[in-house]
């Protein structure tokens, strides 16, 4: 019985995870990629993501980074999205 109790339990929580992560937002997706990968880092990182002059999506603005130039990426053939 507390078997198929903790069966139960375990697979709602892995079907409630999974639909959360389905109807995440492209730009949610971007940050939790970026979170995944400075998770074990020391640093501080701000990351502006801007597609067709327009903004898709923002990570880490609330600190006052120094100006920078930009980085630009082009996104031929090799990219997927």
């Amino acid at each position: 019985m507390k078997a198929k109790f903790f069966l139960s339990c375990m697979a709602l929580a892995i079907l409630f995870s999974a639909c959360n992560t389905t109807n995440r937002t492209p730009k949610q997706k971007i940050e939790q990629q970026i979170d995944s990968l400075l998770k074990d880092k020391k640093a501080t990182v701000g990351v502006a993501v801007l597609a067709n002059d327009e903004t898709v999506a923002v990570y880490n603005k609330s600190n006052p980074f120094p100006p920078v130039k930009r980085l630009q990426v082009s996104c031929g053939t090799g990219c997927s999205g």
